[in-house]
């Protein structure tokens, strides 16, 4: 059972595959002040000031609940997705999620959750417990509960215990313990479950107790391979390396179990996309490597070449987090709170009020304070001081009531759906 996976090469989308390789109304919640994104190893946040962004942000929606004149929100979000930016959660650990423009609850028997992941088939939480819940399709078993049966309503992973994060994917889901152990589940085609397998077959729930990695301090998963950095500032990476994502040479293209990156060195964190792969050091420096159409390799490469080698991209300041895209583009948090994007801009992704694709990364207009930032397929989100929610990009702009949602260049807030509004399965 094999399927194809779309991936962005030079200026077109191509498919590879056949080779072995998500109704409660809202309730206010209090607020409660955003924290950093579970298991980052960033350095510390600064009090300098950002650089100069352009006006407030636009209000969201067509007739979603608006921030109040003194700018607390009447949803206080604490969490964004470690994957695509559709969900996110609240102070009380309960899941919400954007997709049509508005914030509307979803799965509302989850209460206290630490971290979530939403994918195009289906969502994780870490539990209360520390423990992993998700739902959805079960594609390959990426629910993790033994079976490959479709539930809409969160089941829990067999076997995890004292997680710190999670990542859903397409069909996949990979999880990182307290300790360090690493563990992925469901679609293990093109050696994306690092258990050493590149057939299609289900791991339908996490090998217990046989972790593909331990030590991580951190770990990123991408559309099809993952990476890991380690104490000692080293990184190991798995699954289709074929566009240079893993750090590798492009040949072999499938890696089934983790290898070291050779030349990437004094990683504290990692972040995966589509093909593409950044770090950032223990000085806050970013490097990315991988991909090179669009400009998501910054200003000094020039080739379309898959480009394994890290490649330093230039910012203002010290990086505090760095979310990379589905379809090319890329965004790093600074210290100070501002944004920066670079890579593909077809739909505005970059939030500079262009659809220009970028090599040089450019602030987002009107984001200062932001405690965490999501990029997903040519759209970005980040969540600023007090839990609010502001993105832009692909079809995240509804211009009148009733109205499709249009692009938006700049950000955009989005705000608590109309009480009958009921979240997108």
């Amino acid at each position: 059972m094999h399927r194809s996976i779309l991936l962005f090469v030079s200026s077109c989308v191509v498919a590879c595959a056949s080779s072995p390789p998500r109704d409660a109304t809202p309730a206010e919640v209090a607020t409660n002040e955003p924290t950093a994104s579970a298991g980052s190893t960033a350095p510390a946040e600064t009090s300098a000031a950002s650089a100069p962004a352009a006006a407030t942000p636009k209000t969201g929606g067509d007739g979603g609940s608006a921030s109040s004149a003194t700018g607390k929100p009447s949803v206080v979000l604490t969490k964004l997705s470690s994957s695509e930016p559709d969900c996110g959660l609240d102070a009380e650990g309960r899941v919400w999620r954007w997709t049509t423009g508005h914030l509307v609850q979803d799965a509302p028997s989850i209460k206290g959750a630490k971290a979530i992941s939403c994918s195009a088939t289906h969502s994780c939480v870490v539990a209360e417990d520390d423990g992993v819940m998700c739902w959805g399709e079960n594609m390959y078993g990426a629910l993790g509960d033994g079976t490959e049966n479709k539930s809409e309503t969160p089941v829990k992973v067999v076997g995890l215990s004292s997680v710190a994060e999670v990542f859903a994917d397409f069909g996949r889901t990979c999880a990182r313990t307290t300790n360090g152990d690493v563990y992925c589940w469901g679609d293990r085609e093109y050696g994306k479950a690092g258990d050493g397998y590149l057939d299609d077959k289900a791991r339908a729930k996490p090998l217990a107790g046989k972790p593909l990695i331990t030590g991580a301090t951190s770990i990123g998963v991408g559309m099809i391979h993952g990476c890991a950095t380690h104490a000692d500032g080293t990184m190991t990476c798995w699954g289709q390396c074929r566009l240079g994502a893993c750090g590798l040479p492009p040949r072999p293209p499938w890696i089934p179990k983790p290898m070291k990156a050779p030349k990437v060195k004094n990683a504290a964190s990692v972040f995966a996309g589509e093909g593409a792969t950044c770090a950032i050091d223990k000085e806050g420096g970013v490097s990315c490597w991988g991909i090179s159409q669009y400009g998501i390799l910054g200003e000094t490469v020039t080739s379309t070449k898959p480009h394994p080698d890290p490649v330093k991209i230039s910012l203002p300041g010290p990086a505090a987090e760095v979310a990379v895209g589905v379809g090319g583009h890329a965004c790093a948090r600074l210290t100070t709170g501002a944004v920066y994007c670079w890579g593909r801009n077809a739909h505005g992704q970059l939030g500079d009020g262009s659809t220009n694709d970028r090599k040089a990364a450019a602030q987002v207009k009107g984001i200062e304070k932001a405690t965490q930032i999501a990029a997903g397929k040519e759209t970005t989100c980040a969540l600023v001081e007090g839990g609010r929610l502001f993105c832009w990009g692909k079809e995240r702009l509804a211009k009148k009531p009733g109205g499709a949602l249009e692009d938006a260049l700049e950000p955009v807030e989005i705000t608590v759906a109309p009480a009958k509004a009921s979240a997108k399965k």
